[in-house]
């Protein structure tokens, strides 16, 4: 999927082929896509798009051409962000300029929020993203420099903050695939940092300042990592040691960087 000029989002195929094909193109709004995210339920594939006008469109991607299946107003400025919930499909959360957290059941339509937190964040929030191993956390990042854990039962407040205080917003979060504490964190002008995140505490344990540019993009690869290449663990091992791989994109520079972080991971998958 691709998020590009103001409108139109983009199905792409990725084969054998180092070149992606394009499959399907669709006209959702007149604003900008600001941010998407795929459903995780595959029997009802759906996407998440974000706009530059405060709108949330819900795209069905299960028939033969992708059509919109509901759209609203989530906020009145830029919403940065959308994601579905890991563990309930049905549950979409969104942040954006107006420093406003919120989650939506699509069952109900996109006309009213489930919840709207309006107090927590002190400027606009950037990221959102549910913990793929642990139902009811999730974590937040924001222009205010602070990386916030919530437990979803309760969205009043978060139940952890981490003042970053790295002179850059906290852009893009990403949950390790498979050591439910680890965290990958895009942090503008300080670069990447890594984040463990234990029962009482959330500390940085790793940066990488490679890049000479705004730090934006940021996510893992999907497995365990060798230096004879990619290895898909067995996700009955346990707490196993394992090595992992990070790609990170810049902004102005167009740079995209693999690399290993230094830090090991555990499997904490079962």
């Amino acid at each position: 999927m691709e998020e590009t000029r103001p409108g139109p989002c983009a199905l792409f195929r990725s084969d054998d082929k180092p070149t992606l094909q394009e499959t399907a193109n669709l006209d959702i709004d007149s604003s900008m896509c600001l941010s998407l995210d795929w459903s995780p339920m595959e029997s009802e594939p759906q996407i998440a798009v974000s706009h530059s006008n405060g709108t949330l469109t819900i795209v069905d991607v299960g028939q033969s051409e992708p059509q919109v299946s509901s759209s609203g107003q989530a906020h009145e400025l830029e919403t940065w962000i959308t994601s579905f919930d890991s563990w309930h499909p049905k549950l979409i959360y969104t942040g954006a300029d107006d420093c406003q957290f919120c989650g939506w059941d699509i069952r109900q339509g996109l006309d009213s929020a489930v919840f709207r937190n309006k107090k927590t964040h002190s400027m606009g929030v950037c990221s959102v993203q549910t913990n793929p191993q642990i139902e009811h956390s999730l974590i937040t990042g924001s222009y205010d420099e602070n990386l916030r854990l919530w437990d979803m039962r309760m969205s009043v407040r978060p139940v952890m903050k981490l003042g970053m205080g790295l002179g850059g917003g906290v852009w893009r979060l990403k949950w390790h695939p498979l050591d439910q504490g680890l965290i990958l964190a895009a942090c503008m002008h300080y670069g990447f940092v890594l984040v463990r995140v234990d029962a009482d505490a959330m500390d940085v344990v790793e940066e990488y300042k490679e890049h000479e540019s705004l730090a934006y993009g940021a996510d893992w690869y999907q497995g365990a990592w060798s230096k004879s290449g990619p290895e898909k663990p067995s996700e009955n091992t346990g707490k196993e040691s394992l090595r992992s791989l990070a790609a990170t994109c810049s902004f102005y520079d167009k740079a995209l960087h693999v690399w290993e972080p230094s830090v090991v991971a555990l499997n904490t998958r079962v």
